[in-house]
């Protein structure tokens, strides 16, 4: 008898878990595109930055430190990875290529 409450309680925890991803899905689609940003580097500054939050979690068992160094260190991170000087290109490359890679480099780094 306990299916029916189970059912309908797991099809609530379904349907908000639902909603929470479309509104993180919508508010970063508004974000990136009102910023005309197509940049591939900017998710994996988000997934170094919440294993550096887990790591700083674990190590210190304190959420607001984790919290503060994090975004610190992973921003500090990327400003050193954008201060690197971007590799110069002959025009070499695969003949199919094109000019496709030319901006290439500019998804990568933010």
């Amino acid at each position: 008898m306990a299916f029916v409450p189970d059912f309908f309680g797991q099809a609530l925890n379904g349907l908000a878990y639902g909603v929470l991803l479309f509104l993180l899905s919508v508010g970063l689609t508004l974000i990136f595109g009102m910023l005309d940003i197509v940049n591939l580097a900017h998710g994996s500054y988000y997934m170094l930055g919440a294993y550096a939050g887990l790591t700083l979690i674990s190590m210190t068992g304190n959420f607001w430190l984790a919290l503060v160094l994090a975004p610190l260190g992973v921003g500090l991170l990327g400003d050193e990875a954008t201060d690197q000087p971007e590799a110069q290109h002959d025009g070499g490359g695969h003949p199919n290529s094109g000019n496709h890679g030319d901006r290439l480099p500019e998804m990568f780094t933010p």
